[in-house]
């Protein structure tokens, strides 16, 4: 699954070799970061709270530095270790409905959900724990 949206979001910027004025396996690598470290944060967020449910009223989350490296890392381990991310363009290059709008729209709507989460986190958190509807 994650090779698929992987691939659509490569192809939205690579254009089967088409591209101008862009690099695209560094683009998506920084899509894929940013949506990695907002989820890495929520889990985070979530087992901090799980133990104090006011500790983000009174604290910051430590170690966000730390979060993103990590992101960095999975990311690069993920899809570009090994050039991985060719293996899953030639794997997938074939399936033509992957270059279709609504694939592209399905895909980039998952990566924005994924980069928004912690925001939605934070309000379902806030009307959840303090009922505050």
């Amino acid at each position: 699954m994650t090779d698929k949206l992987f691939y659509i979001i490569y192809n939205s910027y690579y254009k089967h070799g088409k591209f101008h004025n862009d690099i695209p396996p560094l683009t998506v690598f920084g899509i894929f970061c940013v949506a990695a470290n907002s989820i890495i944060m929520t889990l985070v967020s979530i087992a901090y709270l799980y133990g104090d449910p006011l500790y983000l009223r009174n604290n910051h989350l430590p170690n966000k530095g730390l979060y993103f490296l990590t992101s960095i890392v999975f990311t690069y381990f993920t899809f570009y270790h090994n050039k991985r991310y060719q293996k899953i363009y030639k794997k997938h290059s074939k399936n033509k409905a992957y270059d279709e709008l609504y694939s592209k729209v399905i895909a980039f709507s998952i990566m924005v959900l994924f980069i928004i989460t912690p925001f939605i986190f934070i309000l379902f958190y806030n009307k959840l724990y303090f009922g505050s509807w």
